[in-house]
């Protein structure tokens, strides 16, 4: 199960953190399956990915 949070001009860290801040992931636990946070930045003066970020979420975070 992947998770994906994009932001604007922020970070990829800022991303990954608000998955686990607003626990995202906690649902698809009781599926069974790993679940994995990405976290994606766009540029707004490129409009490219300009960063991204991704790892294993458990029940221990």
């Amino acid at each position: 199960m992947y998770i994906l949070e994009f932001k604007v001009d922020q970070s990829a860290k800022a991303a990954l953190e608000q998955i686990r801040r607003k626990r995202y992931h906690q649902a698809f636990w009781n599926l069974g399956k790993p679940v994995v946070a990405v976290g994606v930045n766009f540029s707004g003066k490129t409009k490219n990915i300009e960063e991204w970020k991704a790892e294993t979420v458990d029940e221990g975070r």
